[in-house]
């Protein structure tokens, strides 16, 4: 008996823009009665997920009885379903409205384009290139400067005046970009052909490689070599080669080649954190990953530096240092947000008491209290830090400073100056 899901793929045409780049494609019907209010694709834990706040054990039930090809089993966790998925070359989308709504899977023959590890649009700074400052003297030079500033559809109409070596270069490589961010593909790879100067040839050669099964061979590797590029090029090379590798499952290893040229990472920045994340959150790249994360200077200044931690504080706890994943927690409470100040500041003093460092915990407690005002420290969890906390008091003065991850000699005075300035209860 063929499935309905097999009946819907074969009725439904592929993709107009590049069906030889799409290895699989299916269209699921998704339950009139539950709202589906976004689909988020997370492609390098193989796994698309739909928010569906008011039906999603329904949802995960219908999609499970469909036996979807590529994402073939459905998991309900509070709001959320998720797809469990046989690739990380993932793209998803809702298609129509309301009744007959459909889910679109995508299996890609190359890396995704979308996302914040789709495809990357490194801005080029035009002075390394020898092309002169912004707002630049030529088409290409002027392009690449609305490039920087986001202004796409201005960017393409100044690099489609360029001509001679500059349309064979630069205009040749950004238009190329631009038409493959615009769901042409095809147009995509035509246009990076026609870039046949160096260095742009070569960085041509490697987008092209992106978005074809290209990508998934070792010998691929070669083509992402930034060696004797102008730094711009090279930079983007790095991110191009590390994006390749995590695709084909080698996480840390792209984590560690951008984090290791410190420019690249600058130069992609959001694009750097998110790729250590899911490394740190890989059950098989995760130690590694929690070495690569220890040795990244400035860590807590990232864009992700909150989900950075706390994600380095999972994998130091569940390697067996719950003390030390504590620190990390500790070391980020500046950008916790207020909603989940509390949380996070009990989280710390669990991983503390956990480690058998009721000192720090004492710590962390008292500035949840202070954080608190008169409001007491509730639930079930508050409670049993508490009682381990009165089994074995330690006193915050015994604090010793220099701490390099949690200053606890400033945390406690913290505390005591918040206290000074809460008045006794009962007091104007």
């Amino acid at each position: 008996m063929v499935s309905l899901v097999a009946i819907l793929t074969l009725a439904v045409p592929a993709p107009a823009a590049a069906p030889d780049l799409v290895r699989a494609l299916e269209r699921l019907p998704l339950p009139a009665a539950v709202a589906v209010t976004e689909v988020r694709v997370e492609p390098l834990e193989s796994r698309v997920v739909l928010v569906a706040p008011a039906g999603a054990p329904a949802l995960a039930k219908a999609l499970g009885r469909l036996g979807s090809v590529v994402c073939p089993r459905a998991e309900a966790r509070g709001a959320e379903v998720r797809l469990h998925c046989r690739t990380t070359r993932l793209a998803a989308a809702l298609i129509g409205a309301g009744p007959g709504r459909l889910l679109e899977l995508r299996d890609l023959a190359g890396l995704p384009v979308e996302g914040e590890l789709g495809f990357p649009l490194l801005p080029y700074d035009t002075e390394a290139l020898g092309l002169g400052p912004c707002p630049g003297e030529t088409p290409a030079a002027r392009g690449e400067c609305l490039l920087k500033q986001g202004e796409r559809e201005k960017a393409r109409r100044a690099l489609s005046e360029a001509e001679g070596e500059e349309a064979r270069g630069l205009a040749a490589l950004r238009l190329g970009d631009l038409a493959l961010l615009a769901g042409n593909p095809h147009g995509a790879q035509a246009l990076w052909l026609q870039a046949s100067l160096e260095p742009w040839r070569t960085v041509a050669a490697a987008r092209a490689c992106e978005i074809t099964p290209c990508a998934s061979s070792p010998a691929s590797d070669a083509l992402f070599q930034p060696g004797g590029l102008p730094q711009p090029l090279a930079d983007d090379l790095v991110v191009r080669g590390a994006r390749a590798l995590a695709y084909r499952g080698r996480l840390a290893e792209g984590a560690a080649l951008l984090l290791h040229r410190p420019e690249a990472c600058a130069a992609a920045a959001l694009f750097c954190d998110r790729l250590l994340l899911s490394a740190l959150r890989s059950a098989d790249s995760g130690d590694a990953a929690l070495a690569l994360y220890l040795d990244t200077p400035d860590r807590d200044r990232h864009p992700l530096a909150l989900e950075l931690a706390r994600a380095a504080a999972e994998r130091a706890d569940a390697a067996g240092a719950p003390a030390f994943a504590g620190n990390l927690l500790a070391s980020v409470t500046r950008l916790v947000p207020d909603r989940q100040l509390e949380e996070h500041l009990l989280h710390a003093a669990e991983l503390y008491l956990e480690g058998a460092d009721p000192v720090r915990a004492q710590v962390v407690t008292e500035f949840a209290r202070l954080r608190a005002g008169k409001r007491p420290l509730t639930g079930h969890r508050w409670a049993a830090v508490q009682r381990a906390l009165k089994a074995e008091p330690r006193p915050a003065a015994r604090v010793a400073s220099g701490d390099p991850s949690l200053d606890l000699a400033a945390a406690a005075a913290a505390v005591a100056r918040g206290r000074a300035l809460v008045p006794p209860e009962g007091r104007p």
